[in-house]
């Protein structure tokens, strides 16, 4: 992938969520302490044995974190969107990183050293600020997840996995209330994701197809035909609603 041009790297780091309220000056500086690397799809970004040492901001693309149990089975925890940061754990625990990254499409992704990052949050109190609210979201994240595997069932979770996909990035159709959700993820990823098999999974997408909630429309895109009954469904009366 050939080198960004520097007016490039500015206009992928003002996307970048952490850094979007720095000026033009600031963000050069930033730009000459990032290295912007390509990854293939399905390609490992860094393992679970890897030196905490650095942090990824994706500027395009998805990346997948997951942990393996001790039989070699996956555990998805998060999915990152372009914008977001990630390896951030770094800043807190700086022994091998625990969990896997990989793209799950081709992604370019920012990799910037921790010493520079840790010296970037200590001049940009802003910077620190948003670091702080994207851990504290993702471990709100995560305690919803352990939530859900723990008290829910495989149709609890997989509605309100849909739910929160369609809130974050559902597209409105035609001024009604139908959401349509490019999801691009395999049903074992999803099963990965939600904690059960790939055929509990496929069998629980296909009930709510029966049911006129949802309707198939293509490899990993779903259109919610009926977002209250999916909400209903995903029981938020105890999910923390909000």
């Amino acid at each position: 992938m050939p080198t960004p041009a520097p007016s490039e790297k500015i206009w992928y780091l003002k996307r970048i969520k952490i850094l979007s309220d720095l000026d033009d000056t600031t963000l050069q500086a930033v730009a000459a302490k990032v290295a912007h690397t390509q990854f293939r799809r399905r390609e490992t970004i860094f393992t679970a044995w890897d030196p905490s040492d650095r942090v990824y901001l994706l500027k395009s693309g998805r990346v997948k974190l997951y942990m393996l149990s001790d039989e070699g089975r996956e555990i998805t925890l998060a999915i990152m969107e372009p914008g977001d940061i990630f390896g951030e754990t770094a800043l807190v625990n700086p022994a091998a990183r625990q969990v896997f990254a990989e793209a799950l499409d081709d992604a370019t992704v920012a990799v910037m050293g921790l010493a520079d990052f840790e010296a970037l949050m200590r001049g940009e109190p802003g910077v620190a600020f948003k670091v702080t609210q994207a851990i504290g979201q993702q471990l709100i994240r995560t305690q919803r997840q352990v939530e859900s595997l723990a008290f829910a069932d495989v149709s609890t979770r997989l509605a309100r996995f849909l739910l929160d996909q369609a809130t974050e990035r559902g597209e409105p159709q035609n001024g009604s209330r139908q959401l349509r959700l490019s999801l691009a993820l395999t049903h074992q990823e999803m099963a990965n994701l939600l904690g059960t098999t790939r055929e509990t999974l496929t069998s629980t997408l296909n009930r709510f197809v029966d049911a006129g909630v949802l309707r198939a429309e293509g490899r990993g895109t779903l259109l919610v035909l009926q977002p209250g009954e999916l909400r209903s469904r995903a029981h938020l009366d105890s999910y923390g609603d909000d």
